[in-house]
């Protein structure tokens, strides 16, 4: 028999989790968030029950996904998305701008309203541990929050801050607009604070993300980054051929459309000056007409491609001037596990933190990212080093040591 001092013995329990999602996560590249998740709940799913609800999820081939995703999910919903008139969409935006309990208009989803009565029969219906909610179901959540109806455990993974992606995108207006914008980052501030003194723990993607948000030093918001997508094979730095530049992302995110687009006017163009066989590709789904344009002899824009390795062992250097966005940039860690040099913004890089601050090479001008480019693809030694470097920074964002820690948040004690 145990003495007095001598804590009982304890089986862990398996826990109930509900899952709140704007999509299903599969194919796990199809966005930044199926990145995060899918392994998320492929992990949670060996020694838990996951249910996971859907709220948005359009595809033709949704029924085939929701397939797969029962291999690892106890349940999938898949929630109606009902379409409102002006009049009721005008209201809801309205309610985003003067009710304190829902997101400021930019975040809210007009379409949640009726989703949330469906989600909180489910509640009420099941014996649910944990709420999980991720990304941009931000409105549904709190709705659920403060009418009581929830489990007794709320988790919130923002990935990236609302406000820090609204400050930056201000930056780039000027006069009046930017005026308000600010004053519109200020509001989405505010709200991720209500909502993160509500829920029991709250996420963000990286510590930047989380600073911004107000939060930093509070002990129920987290930071957790994404673990790298690594090839299903070794790819081989490239070697021979022309020399080529690289841009990966999904196209239909702006972020990466204006990145792209300021690569090829300002840093591949005046590049290939001085270089004339010099190749620029542009790797990523659903790139608009204004990208497609620029398809020639010496630019591939792939649109979608089965597979980002080996377009990726095609690439000399990979540049990323990103202005505007905000989390940890998954294609850099994709970059970087296909050993490509990378050339990155300060904005781009301010995921990976201290570590990628001192192993990235980061340039915010044209005329540094040109200089800095134009170093790696004319000194072998400055590729060798930027290549060791960035696989000291992948070992940061290694899957097996992030998974438990981001388990263990996501249960509590």
């Amino acid at each position: 028999n145990p003495t007095s001092d001598t804590p009982p013995s304890v089986t862990p329990r398996m826990a109930e989790i509900l899952v709140l999602a704007s999509q299903i996560p599969i194919p796990v590249q199809a966005t930044g968030t199926s990145l995060r998740l899918n392994p998320l709940l492929r992990h949670l799913a060996e020694e838990h029950e996951v249910d996971l609800v859907v709220f948005r999820d359009d595809r033709a081939e949704r029924d085939a996904l929701i397939d797969e995703a029962m291999a690892f999910c106890r349940s999938v919903t898949t929630l109606a998305r009902p379409r409102l008139d002006g009049r009721r969409r005008l209201t809801r935006i309205v309610s985003g701008m003067i009710d304190r309990d829902r997101p400021p208009w930019e975040l809210l989803d007009p379409f949640s309203n009726e989703a949330v009565a469906e989600v909180r029969d489910l509640v009420r219906e099941g014996s649910y541990d944990v709420m999980f909610a991720v990304n941009d179901v931000w409105d549904a959540m709190f709705q659920l929050l403060v009418s009581g109806d929830t489990p007794p455990r709320v988790v919130l993974d923002w990935i990236d801050s609302p406000s820090l992606i609204h400050a930056r995108r201000s930056r780039t207006r000027a006069g009046v607009a930017g005026w308000l914008a600010r004053r519109r980052t200020r509001r989405v501030r505010r709200w991720q604070q209500r909502v993160n003194a509500r829920v029991d723990a709250a996420i963000y993607i990286a510590a930047s993300d989380r600073e911004h948000a107000g939060a930093e030093g509070n002990p129920r918001v987290h930071v957790v980054p994404n673990g790298v997508l690594l090839p299903d094979r070794r790819v081989q730095a490239k070697s021979g051929g022309p020399p080529t530049l690289g841009f990966l992302g999904n196209m239909a995110y702006a972020p990466n459309e204006l990145a792209a687009l300021r690569l090829h006017e300002r840093v591949f163009l005046p590049m290939r000056e001085r270089v004339p066989e010099l190749r620029l590709k542009i790797i990523g789904r659903d790139p608009g007409p204004e990208l497609r344009r620029l398809a020639s002899s010496s630019v591939e824009v792939t649109g979608e491609v089965d597979s980002i390795w080996t377009h990726l062992a095609g690439v000399d250097v990979m540049v990323f001037p990103m202005e505007t966005g905000g989390g940890l940039q998954n294609k850099l860690l994709e970059s970087l596990a296909a050993d490509c040099c990378v050339v990155v913004t300060g904005v781009g890089a301010a995921g990976t933190g201290e570590l990628g601050a001192q192993t990235l090479v980061i340039e915010d001008t044209d005329e540094g990212m040109i200089e800095a480019t134009t170093n790696l693809l004319l000194d072998a030694e400055a590729r060798a080093t930027a290549r060791q470097d960035g696989r000291r920074l992948l070992q940061a964002f290694d899957w097996s040591d992030i998974l438990p820690r981001y388990a263990r948040i996501i249960l509590g004690p």
